[in-house]
């Protein structure tokens, strides 16, 4: 039996051993002596299932070939973020963040993600090629442009095989009903299926019914009485025509509960939610064929060789179990059809269980022959039946020692486990529950509440301007004071639950049912303000933070945890918009109020897009009226939508919605191109103001993209003055005196706008390097009337000759304003007495004329 063994060991080693040097010469690893850098940029955020079954084909494909790969991932999430953010601050931030990494290979998925890689690549001056996925073929032409070494897969949609799965298994049907919400991207898939039925020449076959005008309780209503000869496309929906708001997903489940006829899609997503079947464009699929691309150029395949690919990355998938509801036949079916929740016969569901079975019975039979053998020579064979015995009590303490090892082992993945459980609903980085244990904890506090006899407090906490300090302090500053704000909330004791669920935002939900028991919301929102407010100590930084707080109650406001936190947050906005660092509670006006906002905001941007924005120019005169010293820009909005918008009401959306910084952008833009107007008709003036919002002096890079942009105009800085609101005068002291002091080493003057509105102190405007003072409009209205506002602007005139600034009278419209402010010695005046804001084109004539004039 002992040779037996040893022959058995030595042709093993003889297999095994060619084996492993054969797999070693020819293994990826070893062929590789230096692992490429990939960069894959999504779209959007792997939340998404899109998104994260084209990552999973796109890494599961490469590493096969290349496992040592570095492969780096960012999500653009632009289903969240604005795509004129992504494009403008997060691409800086990406240079900025990979700009020592030589890349190998850029990968992009979806349209998004190609455009900002194309971005970045030259930015970066990477001479490297560029792959995408999940974009459709019209659309990369427009993308590509001029753009060089690219190639890819292209996203090819069509309707065309799930017509036909519809047909076969539903011959019978003469009808179809299509269920698709108002999104442009909805109604252009149900364009494609029109053109799907006419490729099949079926138009005439099927009455089309679209049902995209009803409601939702409509929809539930008649898909419950539908004939047995009627088919149901689901396409895109998110929101019914009344406004209801339901998730795919929930809604196809929704559907397919009440339905009697079958449901077809090509939502991937819908697949196993009640859908009977349909055509599925494949994110994995899609990964995976980007991925093979990625290979071939890994591999030194030139760019120009790899066309784009058209290969379909679709599948035909049937749900067996709504098979089953519907009587419909599942041997119709093509061959390579997907099939889900599929049953077989007892040797297909156990055929492994049953080889296994008879495989060990084959083995035990030769076991016994075995055994029978070995029987006629115990005898002769005690003395090697003790020396085996030996061996086997050896081989005995080898695994008790290995089941110490196991148990060992075992534990340790149970502490791993823990430890993962736990971060499931920790906040990594502050130790607060998150959003999803804030979830879990308020529904079930709701649930164990069906009287309603709990009062809660929800607060959703935003700090005002936190972007500001990851700016100008750097992020680790900005995650220190996330963790310093933190700890207080979590001294307010196991009465308040506190959970982090964004970078700068927080939910608490506060229990005052028992109100002579705990503090009532009147103390309690008051202490969390004054929590939020005192200074946060980091190394030698005071840092002051502001909070805004919205709140919702209940079961006043409503008895539903989503609804309820969406109060909360309505209410926030509104606070942060009004007044930053003030609170405002939930009511139904506010929502209202929010809706119009968020309308004014989308508004905005296809505004930005579609050069609405426009600019006006008011002369600013001498004060003898002898010269035309310089020009206020202005910006106004003609909107397709609303008509003329004044700025004092887009001008806070854009702030709070993010879209200043685009139209900051823009406003430079445009009065760029009127200074160049004024070089090419050789008209000289001082200056052209701009007026730079709060928001937009706070970017980081702000200086320096003025800058750049200048000298790429050729525009002289001293053509350019930036107006600061009063109002600044309240944020940090210390980054307003860096970034003035920038602006005036770089010669471009600054004139504060709105004095005497009440933030400034002689302290500040004595320090900081302004060079002109403009008199708020308010106090020369009333100028001859007014007694206190006489001595305001005395003062002014006074204080800003002292301190060698000029001072600039706006709202001027009477001779009696003009002597006035002429006595009081205002360098330059600026109101209708002279000239309202202007046209580009007439503020070039008001010129011409005014020197004509002199002349005469």
């Amino acid at each position: 039996m002992k040779t037996t063994s040893t022959v058995i060991r030595v042709l093993l080693l003889l297999i095994v051993i060619p084996s492993l040097a054969i797999f070693f010469i020819n293994s990826p690893i070893a062929a590789q002596e230096d692992a490429p850098n990939i960069m894959i940029i999504h779209s959007y955020d792997l939340s998404y299932q899109w998104t994260s079954g084209q990552d999973e084909g796109i890494r599961t494909t490469i590493l096969e070939s290349y496992p040592t790969a570095n492969i780096y991932t960012e999500n653009l999430d632009s289903k969240r973020i604005s795509e004129a953010y992504i494009m403008s601050t997060q691409k800086d931030v990406f240079v900025d963040k990979y700009k020592n990494i030589d890349f190998d290979l850029i990968l992009a998925t979806d349209d998004i993600g190609l455009t900002f890689a194309i971005d970045v690549r030259e930015q970066l001056q990477l001479n490297v090629p560029i792959a995408f996925s999940g974009v459709l073929e019209n659309t990369v032409a427009k993308l590509v442009g001029d753009a060089k070494d690219i190639t890819g897969v292209y996203e090819i949609r069509g309707f065309t095989r799930m017509i036909e799965l519809m047909r076969t298994l539903q011959p019978e049907a003469k009808k179809v009903v299509i269920i698709n919400d108002h999104s442009s991207s909805s109604k252009q898939l149900v364009e494609k299926i029109l053109i799907a039925f006419d490729e099949l020449q079926l138009r005439d076959d099927y009455v089309l019914e679209f049902w995209e005008a009803k409601s939702y309780a409509d929809i539930l209503k008649d898909v419950s009485t539908l004939e047995p000869d009627t088919a149901v496309y689901l396409i895109s929906y998110f929101e019914s025509a009344d406004g209801v708001i339901k998730d795919g997903t929930v809604f196809c489940q929704e559907i397919s509960a009440v339905a009697t006829v079958p449901l077809y899609s090509l939502g991937e997503n819908y697949f196993g939610a009640g859908l009977t079947g349909g055509e599925f464009l494949s994110a994995l699929l899609q990964g995976n064929e980007l991925g093979a691309i990625a290979t071939e150029l890994l591999a030194g395949t030139p760019v120009q060789d790899i066309p784009y690919s058209s290969k379909s990355t679709s599948y035909l998938g049937v749900d067996e179990n709504m098979l089953r509801k519907f009587n419909l036949e599942k041997i119709v079916l093509p061959e390579d059809t997907v099939v889900i929740n599929e049953t077989h016969s007892f040797y297909e569901s156990y055929r492994s269980l049953i080889w296994s079975v008879l495989l060990a019975f084959v083995i035990l039979i030769i076991f016994i022959g075995i055994l029978l053998k070995q029987r006629r020579i115990i005898n002769r064979t005690n003395q090697s039946l003790r020396k085996q015995k030996d061996e086997l009590q050896d081989l005995y303490d080898q695994v008790a020692t290995s089941e110490e090892e196991l148990i060992v082992q075992n534990e340790a993945l149970l502490h791993y486990q823990e430890d993962l459980e736990l971060k499931t609903i920790i906040d990594q980085l502050t130790g607060l529950k998150n959003r999803s244990a804030l979830e879990a904890y308020a529904k079930n506090l709701l649930a164990n509440d069906p009287l309603y006899h709990q009062k809660l407090l929800i607060a959703f906490i935003d700090l005002d301007n936190f972007k500001y300090i990851n700016s100008n302090h750097g992020h680790h500053i900005g995650d220190i004071v996330l963790k310093q704000l933190s700890n207080r909330l979590l001294s307010l004791g196991e009465a308040y639950f506190v959970s982090r669920v964004g970078g700068d935002e927080f939910v608490i939900i506060y229990d005052y049912t028992h109100s002579t028991a705990e503090r009532t919301i009147a103390e309690v929102l008051p202490s969390l303000k004054k929590m939020f407010a005192l200074p946060i100590k980091v190394g030698e930084n005071s840092i002051s933070v502001k909070a805004s707080i919205g709140y919702s109650l209940y079961p006043e406001d409503s008895q539903d945890y989503d609804e309820l936190i969406i109060f909360a947050d309505i209410a926030m906005y509104e606070a942060k918009r009004k007044q930053r660092g003030s609170t405002m509670r939930y009511t139904e006006s506010l929502e209202k109020l929010f809706d119009n906002e968020y309308k004014m905001l989308n508004e905005i941007e296809k505004g930005i897009a579609n050069d609405e924005f426009y600019l006006v120019f008011q002369p600013i005169m001498t004060l003898d009226g002898s010269q035309v010293h310089s020009f206020e820009a202005l910006l106004r909005w003609n909107s397709s939508c609303y008509g003329p918008v004044s700025p004092n009401e887009f001008i806070p959306i854009a702030e709070t919605g993010g879209q200043i910084l685009a139209l900051g952008d823009k406003v430079i833009d445009m009065a760029i191109d009127f200074i160049k107007m004024l070089q090419q008709n050789e008209q000289k003036v001082s200056t052209v103001s701009i007026n730079i919002s709060v928001v937009q002096f706070y970017e980081a890079d702000f200086v320096s993209k003025l800058l750049a942009k200048l000298k790429y105009n050729n525009i002289k800085n001293s053509m350019i003055q930036l107006e600061i609101i009063e109002s600044l005068m309240i944020h940090s002291y210390e980054i307003i005196r860096t970034k003035l002091d920038e602006l005036k080493a770089n010669n471009i003057t600054v004139a504060l706008d709105d004095f005497g509105t009440g933030y400034s102190s002689l302290a500040h405007i004595s320090k900081l390097p302004i060079d002109i003072v403009k008199i708020d409009k308010q106090f020369i209205d009333d100028i001859l009337e007014d007694k206190e506002g006489q001595l305001i602007i005395d003062t002014i005139c006074a204080l800003t000759k002292s301190l060698s600034l000029k001072t600039i009278a706006e709202g001027v419209e009477t001779v009696a304003q003009l002597d006035y402010v002429k006595k009081c010695g205002c360098d330059f005046i600026q109101g209708y007495f002279y000239s309202k804001p202007l046209m580009a084109n007439d503020a070039i004539i008001f010129i011409k004329k005014h020197q004509q004039s002199l002349k005469i």
